[in-house]
């Protein structure tokens, strides 16, 4: 029997794995001391299940740059909402897949909180529709029942192409000036054909900002049709952008949805919608990341003046030796800080 299953990409090491070389981007810090500095680092602790794990203070925390300790001045767990941008691949490469996108978009909106703002952004060759920050829940739902590739025009370039890129720079841009916490979501199959920006630079742009960036991968099943060399370096893009930032990477196979769709399961119901829930149990997940987080005040000796990389772990308070029952989850580079507004 053929049964759904989604790859979870966790964009995270167990602790037991760490010192990894991530890092973490920068918010707008404080000044420490004359020479040093001060700032805020978002990440995320799970266990080894993805339930969220609360209640530890900045003892529970260790890290270095350089070799160098960092102090961690405090460490809260922070439920209030959290700005959340969704961007939306309508390409001609993702028609077949609409359906499953909306069904993912949906799903990931019901379980984000409530109270949270969230933009959307879809787009093609070029951004072709844009919510700006909202709570109004219907009127996105609205607008992902209509989600459909733009139209073709005769004689004219193609319309259908993927700018990925350019859609990531621009939600970025309606998330600045940042703020901790905020989060963008990146819903796509993972191709590029069409950006006018750099790689390069979008990257640094999304290392640099302090965000955390989470992607859904929608896929084809591949025993029917490979990934096209585009799409190939897409999924490497969305899994580095997401590895970056800590974010997570899902990815959902439109075959596995298709079965869950069909005959088999018209005749089980009971046991379809045991699969359906595991299907789509990952966004569960994602979504709690989104809604809750950590945020760590940590002092620098030195002001960062170029991207560096560092070690965060979790270690238990009484021994100081690294936890390993634990999964945490933090952006890859200290990066220098960029005053609030500036990218606008």
């Amino acid at each position: 029997m053929y049964r759904p299953i989604t790859r979870f990409w966790t964009g995270a090491l167990p602790v037991a794995l760490l010192p990894c070389f991530l890092g973490a981007a920068a918010v707008q810090p404080a000044a420490a001391q004359e020479t040093g500095e001060t700032r805020t680092v978002v990440v995320s602790v799970h266990t080894q299940k993805g339930q969220q794990v609360n209640g530890l203070d900045a003892s529970h925390f260790r890290a270095k740059v350089d070799g160098n300790s960092v102090q961690i001045l405090s460490a809260r767990y922070d439920t209030s909402p959290h700005r959340v941008v969704l961007l939306l691949d309508v390409s001609g490469s993702m028609t077949d897949n609409l359906g499953l996108e909306r069904k993912v978009a949906e799903t990931l909106l019901s379980q984000i909180n409530p109270a949270s703002p969230v933009a959307l952004l879809s787009f093609a060759t070029t951004v072709s529709n844009r919510l700006p920050f909202g709570t109004n829940r219907l009127v996105l739902r609205v607008a992902l029942e209509g989600l459909e590739p733009p139209p073709m025009i005769k004689g004219a370039k193609s319309t259908r192409k993927t700018a990925l890129l350019d859609a990531l720079v621009e939600g970025l841009g309606m998330l600045d000036p940042p703020q901790p916490g905020d989060a963008l979501c990146i819903i796509s199959d993972g191709g590029d054909n069409a950006s006018k920006v750099r790689e390069s630079l979008a990257k640094r742009s999304a290392f640099s900002s302090g965000m955390r960036i989470f992607s859904i991968l929608i896929s084809d099943p591949l025993p029917i049709r490979g990934r096209t060399p585009e799409e190939a370096s897409g999924l490497d893009l969305l899994a580095s952008l997401s590895d970056h930032t800590g974010g997570t990477m899902v990815e959902f196979d439109q075959g596995n949805m298709d079965w869950l769709d069909g005959e088999w399961a018209r005749k089980h119901p009971e046991k379809a919608q045991g699969f359906r829930e595991d299907f789509f149990a990952p966004l569960e997940v994602m979504a709690r990341d989104m809604n809750a987080c950590y945020r760590l005040e940590i002092e620098l000796a030195e002001k960062i003046q170029a991207p560096c990389k560092w070690k965060l772990q979790l270690v238990d308070p009484a021994t100081g030796k690294p936890d390993r029952l634990l999964v945490l989850r933090y952006p890859a580079r200290l990066y220098p800080a960029v005053p609030a507004g500036a990218g606008s």
